[in-house]
């Protein structure tokens, strides 16, 4: 049986040390930009891909994946 409560702690920290790394990274940044390079750095992490399209997949967003993928294709 697996420890869910286990396996939630370690995304959380995860997901914590990926937030004040990119938080670093983006001081200075307007706030899209800041949000974008987040929303990437962890959707990197998780997806354990490069693909813009399993990266989205993997933010669990309530929109569609092309939309994702215009949107990160028009900041880049």
């Amino acid at each position: 049986m697996k420890n869910y409560n286990t396996s939630s702690q370690d995304i959380y920290t995860v997901k914590r040390s990926v937030l004040n790394f990119s938080s670093k990274l983006s001081t200075g940044m307007q706030k899209t930009n800041q949000n974008f390079l987040k929303d990437m750095l962890f959707g990197l992490v998780k997806s354990d891909s490069v693909l813009l399209s399993d990266i989205a997949r993997s933010l669990d967003e309530p929109i569609d994946i092309i939309q994702i993928v215009i949107a990160a294709k028009s900041v880049s």
